[in-house]
C-alpha cells in the first residue's frame, strides 16, 4: 500500500527575512524520517506577497502528484510533529495549527489556546496560515486560486481569511488540533497572549 505524499515547503526568503525559526527547523527534520508517509521537501523562497506565494506551492504540490500541501511560516514555532494530525485527519481536509483561529465572521481572529479545545480537533470558521495542511481534494474541487487577498481602500482581508471562506463555500470543514504552534517575532507572541489572557481571568 502506498503512502500519503506530502509536500512540505517553508515560506521564507527576503520579505521573510531570509531566516527559519530553529524549532521549525527541529520539526522539519523530525517530519522528513516519518515514515508514515512519503515526505517532498520543498521551499516556497523569495515569491513576494503572501497570496501568491501560497498560491505557488500549491501549484508545486500538483505537480509532485501530492496528497496533502503542508505550508509554513519561516517564522512558527511548532513543539511537536505536525504528521501526527495528517496520521489521524479521517476525511478532515484542512487542518490548520496556527496561533489565530476564529469564526471568521467579523474578519478577525481569536487565539484559542489548547486548554480549551476540547477533544482531538475542534472545527472553526477561520484557519491562520502560519502551519497549514490542505487535502488534494480541496484542489481539485476549487477552480480559481486557493489563496487572494482584499482591499477596498478602508478594509483589509488577508489570504488565509479569504481561503477559510472560499473552503466553506464550497463544502469543506476546517478543523484545528489541540496543540497550537507559536509565532516567533522578537518573543513567542502566542505564548505572550496566553500569558496575557490567563492574567486577566484571575
Amino acid at each position: 500500500m502506498s503512502k500519503p505524499r506530502v509536500y512540505i515547503t517553508v515560506l521564507c526568503g527576503p520579505e521573510r527575512s531570509n531566516w527559519i525559526c530553529p524549532w521549525l527547523h527541529s520539526a522539519l527534520l523530525l517530519m522528513q524520517s516519518d515514515r508514515r508517509f512519503e515526505i517532498i521537501p520543498g521551499m516556497t523562497y523569495g515569491v513576494r506577497g503572501y497570496d501568491v506565494a501560497r498560491n505557488s506551492a500549491i501549484e508545486h504540490a500538483k505537480k509532485e502528484r501530492a496528497d496533502w500541501i503542508l505550508m509554513a511560516d519561516n517564522d512558527i514555532v511548532p513543539l511537536f510533529n505536525p504528521l501526527d494530525a495528517l496520521a489521524s485527519a479521517g476525511d478532515r481536509k484542512v487542518i490548520g495549527w496556527s496561533y489565530a483561529v476564529g469564526d471568521g465572521s467579523k474578519g478577525d481572529y481569536k487565539l484559542f489556546p489548547p486548554g480549551e479545545r476540547a477533544g482531538e480537533f475542534t472545527e472553526v470558521g477561520a484557519v491562520g496560515g502560519g502551519l497549514l495542511a490542505i487535502h488534494a481534494s480541496v484542489w481539485r474541487n476549487i477552480k480559481k486560486p486557493l489563496f487572494s487577498t482584499f482591499s477596498d481602500g478602508f478594509n483589509y482581508t488577508p489570504e488565509d481569511l479569504m481561503f477559510s471562506r472560499l473552503a466553506r463555500e464550497n463544502g469543506f470543514k476546517l478543523w484545528t488540533p489541540k496543540q497550537l504552534v507559536g509565532h516567533m517575532h522578537t518573543v513567542d507572541v502566542t505564548g505572550l497572549a496566553c500569558n496575557m489572557d490567563a492574567l486577566a481571568r484571575k
